[in-house]
């Protein structure tokens, strides 16, 4: 007989040499890295009614657009390092003769 789940449960998992503390609740699994606060949680009737895959596609679709994001701020941030401004010809300083 199975015992049934009324609290929370946790338990450290490893996975490619990284920690990871899962925790399984009546109402959803949590899988955080070790130390952290925030993880990837599943509520129980996405994971039995198949929203599980939907979702799972949406985040990593959603985790390669911020990806992209990223990589394109950080392009154009070392552009305008690269090259800086010059102010217009009607504020520059003209030269004394």
């Amino acid at each position: 007989m199975a015992t049934k789940l009324d609290k929370t449960l946790k338990r450290e998992i490893s996975v490619a040499g990284q920690a990871y503390i899962v925790a399984l609740s009546p109402q959803e699994l949590i899988i955080t890295l070790k130390g952290h606060r925030k993880g990837k949680s599943l509520q129980w009737k996405d994971l039995v009614g198949g929203e599980a895959a939907l979702a799972s596609a949406l985040n990593a679709s959603l985790g390669l657009f911020e990806q992209q994001q990223a990589t394109t701020q950080a392009a154009r941030r070392d552009r305008t390092r690269a090259a800086p401004a010059r102010k217009p010809a009607s504020v520059r300083r003209k030269r004394r003769p």
